[in-house]
């Protein structure tokens, strides 16, 4: 009796190409869609998730530091970075967003190495076929646990999905 529906619903997903290719794509457009990819100086690459309206998420990874990382020659840690941010300032082709975060090194027993408090102005120039591409400059205060204090600039280009 349960044979038969689990063989029909079988045969839809496996023999229905065309349904199952809507699907697959449905869901990774949903999915990938929600994530908004933004390459850095300084050889960071980022994810950035919009939680709500005024809150984002950002995940970032310092590709340089990746390099020969699984060869295990002249390896040092990844380092990546986890930060929340929130809107304060929202124009037609502006945006202004305070944040903090945190820095990991993923191989040390400890590994948050600093806290971070970014200050991201986006600019999106362009309201037509380009209206996808924004640029971002980003002033943050790095505050290290070791008790070293820094200021770091990041430039960067936002591709929206």
């Amino acid at each position: 009796m349960l044979d038969k529906p689990v063989n029909q619903i079988r045969y839809y997903f496996v023999y229905d190409k065309k349904t199952t290719s809507l699907i697959a794509i449905f869901f990774s457009v949903v999915v990938f869609g929600q994530f908004t990819p933004t390459l850095y100086t300084q050889d960071y690459f980022g994810l950035q998730l919009k939680v709500t309206r005024q809150m984002d998420a950002e995940l970032r990874v310092m590709a340089n530091h990746s390099d020969n990382y699984f060869t295990r020659k002249n390896a040092t840690p990844i380092e990546t970075e986890l930060l929340l941010r929130i809107t304060t300032i929202q124009k037609e082709y502006a945006r202004l967003s305070l944040g903090v975060g945190a820095g990991f090194v993923l191989e040390d027993r400890d590994p948050i190495n600093a806290f971070i408090f970014p200050a991201q102005i986006e600019i999106s120039p362009f309201k037509n076929e380009l209206s996808f591409l924004s640029f971002i400059a980003e002033p943050s205060l790095l505050s290290y646990l070791e008790g070293e204090i820094q200021i770091r600039m990041l430039l960067g280009i936002k591709i929206r999905l």
